[in-house]
Formats: C-alpha cells, structure tokens, sequence
C-alpha cells in the first residue's frame, strides 16, 4: 500500500479459496497458542479478521500475532492487530505495536492515524494534536486526517481549531457526513446557534433521510421563548370509600437563554371531597454540557389542603456519553387533620438514578425512592423503571414500571400507612403542529390489600 493513501476505511476482502481452507478451523480453535504456526497462514488471517468483527478481541490477537510470526514484513496486518488492541482497550500495546510499523516506514499513514487516535481516546489531547500536526503535514489534503484532527481539538476544548479543520475537510470532501455535521456542532459549541442552524437546514436537503442529521436539525432549531402547558388527570378507585380525584394544572414557560428555563405553576384540585388549589415557582438550568439543575416549590394557601408544602431539588451529571447520574431531594408537609383520617405528616424523598441511552434509539430510567416520614418514624422503599423510545420524532411513547410504596407517585399522604403497591404507565406525547403537543398518559395502580386505581392524563402544550 502506497504511503500517501489511507486505509483507515479499507474493507477486506476473502479469497475464494478460503472457503476451503476454513475447513482447518475447527482444528485452529482447538490448537494451542505454540501450534498455530502449523497451519496455513490464509486462514490465520482470515480467522483473526472474523473474530475481531464479531468483537472477540482476545481470541483474534491471537491469530494476528500467529499469522505474524510467519509474516512479520506484511505492515497492513501489524496495523490491524494495533486497532484490534485498541479497541480492546490495550492501548499500551496499541501504541507498541504502531511504533514497530513507524520503525520502518516513517510516513505510514494508518500506524500514524492510529498512533493519534489511541493518544485522543487516552485523553493525552496535547500530545495526540502534536502528532495530528505531523501526520497533516505529511497528508494535508486526506480527509480522515484532518477529521481526527478536528475532533482531538473539539475534545480538548479548541473550537476555534476544529472549526476550521470541519471546513477544511467539507471543502475537499462536500459529500462527506462526518464533517458537515462536525461544522455544525462546533459552531454551536462557539455560541454561534444560529449560524449552526442555518447549516444544519441546509444538510437536510444534502443528506435526505440521515437519521443523525435530522436529530442535529431539531435540535438546533430555535427554542420557544414562551410555553403553555395545560393537563387534566382523572384518577378513579375500586373502593367505595374513596371519591375520584380530579386535577386541573396549569403551567407557563419561560426561557432566558439556553441555560436557564423558569416556570410558574397553578394546580386545582379535588380530592376526599374537598377543592383546593396550588401555587408554585420553578426552573431549569444547564451549568455546562455535563451538568444541570432543576427545582420546584408548590405551595397551598389552604391550611387544609393534601400537601401544603412541596418542594424538589435536583441534580444531573453526565458519566459518559451515553450515561448520566441524578440524584433529587423532595419535601413534603401535611398539615391535614381532618381529611381521610390522615394525621399532619413531612415526608423526605431522596431519589438516586441514570438515564442510560442505547443506540440514540431507547432511553432507559432505573429510579429508587427513599422516603422518610418525619412523625410516623417509618422508611419505605420504591423502585422505579422507565423506558423511551427515541426513534420516532413523532409520536414519542414511554413505558415504565414502578414497585414499592407510593412515593414515586407524589401521593406521599399513604407512606405513614407504607403499604406495598405496584404500577404500570404507557403514554406519550404527539407533536400536532410546530406550535402545539399533545400528550396522552394512561396509569394503573394496584395498592395491595386495599384498592386499584386507574389515572389518566391528557395535556396540550402550545410554544411561541
């Protein structure tokens, strides 16, 4: 292979001929580490290949060192056994393995591609764009490299440097995804949404029916400065002692900037026979790209209201790319005495979880509720777990499950009786126009040894 080409995305190809010799395979598998220089070396690198494709990075080091030790002058081979220790997270002997074939021939692309992208991955940022600046003088017009390039500086936090490799290689390559996209993200990372915006309307027509260019779109659009959100819940019971409750909510929107979103609240209601309403405050705000905040205070006028004093806090931070914590604190205050029978009553909700996306398709929610009653002196448990899927733009449904006591539920007035119950929920939300949402919530609630409940929920939001 020529030292001015790249083989980053060369596929491989199998001779006919190997159909045959994958017969020894069988034999190859049950051989030990000595034996495989007994056998053919075609079939060494064929199998070394397969598995590495089926992710069993061990086994196919294996085959790539055997088919070495036969042929050790063939480089392109060396380097596939440098991207297989890579990609298992071996990276010393990624790095060991690339400098052998850099020994050799100074100017091979793949061993210097790799050398960087190893030294990125180990977050060496500084020395990995050192040697990104060798390999784009030596190749200034390869668009690979200057793609690598342009995401070490994005990692490191040089938008200003990314930006201008992104345009580099969207110049030379204009059918090239990778880059269009990264233009735009990097523009967005500089402040510069609108711009970003105006770009990434435009991949939409380049690159019709490219899921991740749509996602980047509607992401980038501009948000709503104002929202309207309205919802009526009706929850009925199997107990005959028990009137239906009725929620009316009302909530209004509104966003300052892309980190900070605050929203006003107004609830009426009626439950146990009684009418009340509810008043509150609350906001979003995002810190940086890893974490963000959110917290409510509602509160009732009413001295005889369910809950006089609700209040939440809570706190996220993105782990990995596809993986962020939370953890949230509730306060609840009764000063019911009449009510029901329930006696005034604080209850504290401490709430650990992860959000795990899978794929861009599914997003997965495992919560665990502690609640702590302040005058009954008891602690109950809940577990709860909720699943999205992200594929559609419209409609977008969830599911989830919950196990335990109420406390996931809000309707906290029950954890001084801390009876066990479980829950099932199925809704959604269904954009009807770029200005109105609606959105469909079904719940059914078995309390153990007391009643069944069926709630459920329907809101309209409408953005301007």
């Amino acid at each position: 292979m020529s030292s001015h080409e790249s083989s980053v995305k060369r596929g491989f190809r199998f001779p006919t001929s190997l159909v045959f010799l994958s017969l020894f395979l069988p034999l190859v598998h049950a051989a030990g580490q000595d034996s495989l220089s007994h056998y053919p070396t075609a079939v060494l690198l064929s199998e070394a290949r397969k598995l590495q494709q089926e992710k069993k990075f061990q086994e196919s080091i294996r085959y790539y060192a055997g088919y070495l030790e036969q042929v050790p002058q063939d480089v392109d081979v060396r380097n596939e056994l440098a991207k297989t220790y890579s990609w298992d997270g071996e990276y010393d002997s990624a790095l060991a393995t690339y400098n052998i074939v850099l020994a050799g021939d100074r100017n091979n692309f793949d061993a210097r591609y790799g050398v960087c992208q190893v030294l990125g991955w180990q977050r060496h940022f500084d020395t990995a764009i050192l040697h990104a600046d060798t390999l784009l003088r030596r190749f200034p017009r390869n668009v690979d490299a200057l793609l690598l390039a342009a995401k070490l500086h994005s990692w490191s936090g040089s938008f200003e440097n990314a930006l201008e490799l992104y345009q580099r290689a969207n110049t030379l390559d204009q059918n090239n995804v990778e880059a269009a996209l990264g233009t735009c993200r990097t523009l967005n990372a500089l402040g510069r949404r609108a711009e970003a915006n105006q770009q990434s309307e435009t991949l939409l027509k380049r690159f019709p029916g490219n899921a991740e260019v749509e996602q980047l779109a509607f992401e980038l659009r501009p948000r709503a400065l104002n929202q309207m959100f309205v919802r009526y819940q009706n929850e009925s019971f199997d107990a005959p002692n028990r009137s239906d409750h009725r929620t009316f909510e009302a909530q209004y929107y509104r966003t300052f900037s892309d980190a900070l979103t605050v929203f006003a609240q107004l609830d009426a209601y009626r439950r146990f026979d009684q009418d009340d309403q509810s008043i509150g405050l609350g906001a979003y705000y995002t810190i940086d790209a890893q974490q963000s905040m959110y917290g409510y205070v509602l509160a009732s006028p009413d001295p005889r209201a369910t809950s006089t004093v609700d209040a939440s806090f809570e706190y996220t931070r993105a782990v990995s790319k596809p993986i962020s914590a939370s953890v949230s604190y509730r306060l609840l205050a009764f000063t019911v005495s009449r009510l029901a029978g329930f006696k005034p009553e604080t209850v504290h909700i401490v709430t650990p979880g992860v959000t795990w996306t899978v794929a861009d398709l599914f997003e997965f929610k495992p919560r665990i509720f502690i609640s702590r009653t302040v005058v009954s002196r008891t602690t109950s448990y809940a577990y709860l777990f909720q699943a999205f899927y992200l594929g559609w733009q419209n409609p977008q449904p969830y599911f989830s499950y919950a196990v335990g006591n109420e406390a996931y539920r809000g309707i906290t007035l029950d954890n001084v009786e801390s009876s066990d119950s479980w829950s099932l929920a199925l809704g959604g939300k269904y954009s009807i126009s770029p200005a109105f949402t609606l959105r469909f919530d079904y719940q059914y609630l078995n309390r153990i040894g007391y009643f069944r409940e069926n709630s459920l929920d329907i809101g309209l939001g409408y953005s301007w």
